[in-house]
């Protein structure tokens, strides 16, 4: 059994931004409806979101403009976001409220404790991570949310056929995350290295910034195939 439930390593550090006061009323009247507590019990995906669509993991969404877009792009599929910033958490629920989205659940809390006590082996049709924190200093690798414990309980997650799309603009991440998931027995490179960038995902302004400081993003496609 792994132990990075009871790990001191976190691949996150909370920050302290302020929660806008539109963000505030949104935790407020709508998580009870689109957060799901965090439980050491594995949860139902079908009867969370009350149909059997496929479902798509996005881990650690920030302010949420990728997995809002990707939802109203994708209303046959269910997406389940990841986060631990109250602001971002806000901020999608607002959104969601707002432009009546219908196929997203959020659940606050470490990645790597959810799909380790939550998420069942072979559920999950695809998983995003997209510009996860590089923490770029050698002494912070060890913080790195992407290394060969997670990428072992992501290829256990996913379904056959099931993709693990990434992207970074950190190039000695972009190989380690190439490296961890090429270890996996049962995950496969989709690209002869790294791939296109996909032209239906929006721009975050993460990505943004790095195409403005012409910086390489760096676009990742794993696929499980048994």
């Amino acid at each position: 059994m792994s132990n990075f439930f009871y790990s001191n390593v976190k691949s996150f550090v909370l920050r302290s931004g302020r929660v806008t006061s539109a963000q505030k009323r949104a935790l407020q009247d709508y998580s009870e409806f689109f957060c799901v507590p965090f439980s050491k019990k594995e949860i139902s995906l079908e009867k969370i979101f009350g149909n059997s669509n496929p479902i798509v993991l996005d881990i650690g969404f920030g302010m949420g403009h990728e997995i809002i877009d990707f939802s109203l792009k994708n209303t046959t599929k269910n997406v389940l976001g990841i986060e631990m910033y109250k602001p971002a958490i806000g901020n999608l629920l607002k959104n969601i409220y707002e432009k009546n989205i219908k196929n997203i659940k959020i659940i606050e809390y470490d990645a790597y404790c959810v799909l380790n006590k939550m998420i069942p082996d072979e559920s999950i049709n695809e998983i995003h991570i997209y510009f996860p924190d590089p923490w770029p200093k050698k002494k912070h690798f060890k913080r790195r949310l992407l290394n060969i414990g997670f990428a072992e309980i992501i290829a256990r997650k996913l379904k056959n056929s099931g993709e693990i799309k990434c992207a970074t603009d950190n190039s000695n991440y972009a190989e380690q995350i190439m490296s961890v998931l090429g270890k996996q027995k049962y995950l496969q490179n989709m690209n002869d290295r790294y791939g296109q960038r996909p032209k239906d995902r929006i721009i975050s302004k993460f990505e943004q910034k790095a195409f403005d400081n012409h910086t390489t993003v760096y676009e990742i496609f794993f696929q499980r195939l048994n």
